[in-house]
């Protein structure tokens, strides 16, 4: 009976099988070589040198169904890998865009900033050089000797200059806010006292104690003003009877 070595037993049997068949063969032809040694020589080198019919303890030869598998595995991996790349390009673009419109709003906003402090500047060196003119004939009103004969004509040349200051104020969009007859509104009135009239509607505006401005719709000072209101007691003689509220 032929007996395997230890260091075959880890082989496959199909490959213990030829082994043994070989090792038969070999000692029938020369039954010496069992006693020299050299018959598990010859097997161990076999065993050693032949990758396509031994394998390693614990290892089982690759079937074409795992290689399959593998190779799609190294396919998914490197789609995979594309993917990835390309989602890292396409984050690095928008990135790099994101910092370009940030830094093209920056210049904007500062150019903006610039051009808004240079057009205030300019509108108001042009009013002040507008108003010195009114102060140069206010002065000159001011420091102009009057006699009684002169009083008439002072007035008209004081009226002027008031004219004048108006008009300049006109042109930067200022403008006398409507009172009397007008309904009282509380966006553009401050009511300070109450008229009780059966000739006028309650709410409107019967007098107008301090004058109000605003520049195009925004309110700079209100007017205060005086409101019509329903009577609750007998009327005057003249229709009327104040109460203050």
């Amino acid at each position: 009976k032929i007996i395997i070595p230890n260091f075959e037993m880890h082989l496959p049997r199909k490959l213990k099988k030829k082994i043994k068949k070989e090792l038969e063969k070999k000692l029938k032809e020369n039954p010496d070589l069992l006693d020299n040694g050299t018959l598990a020589s010859e097997s161990s080198q076999r065993s050693t040198h032949s990758p396509s019919e031994a394998q390693a303890p614990g290892q089982s030869a690759p079937s074409p169904e795992n290689s399959g598998s593998e190779s799609a595995t190294q396919e998914q991996d490197t789609v995979g890998l594309d993917q990835f790349n390309t989602a890292i390009a396409q984050r690095d673009e928008y990135l790099n865009d994101l910092k370009r419109l940030q830094a093209e709003f920056d210049n904007y906003r500062k150019r903006v900033l610039k051009e808004r402090a240079e057009l205030k500047d300019f509108l108001i060196q042009d009013m002040m050089t507008r108003l010195l003119d009114v102060v140069s004939n206010l002065e000159r009103a001011l420091y102009h000797p009057i006699s009684s004969e002169d009083v008439e004509s002072y007035k008209t040349g004081v009226s002027m200059v008031y004219q004048q200051f108006t008009g300049i104020l006109s042109d930067y969009g200022l403008s006398k806010i409507d009172t009397v007859g007008q309904l009282f509104d509380p966006r553009f009135h401050e009511a300070v006292s109450q008229v009780e009239s059966t000739e006028h509607e309650p709410g409107t505006i019967v007098m107008e104690i301090m004058p109000g401005y605003k520049i195009n719709d925004r309110v700079l000072i209100a007017p205060k003003v005086q409101v019509a209101a329903k009577p609750t007691a007998p009327a005057n003689p003249d229709g009327t009877s104040q109460t203050q509220g």
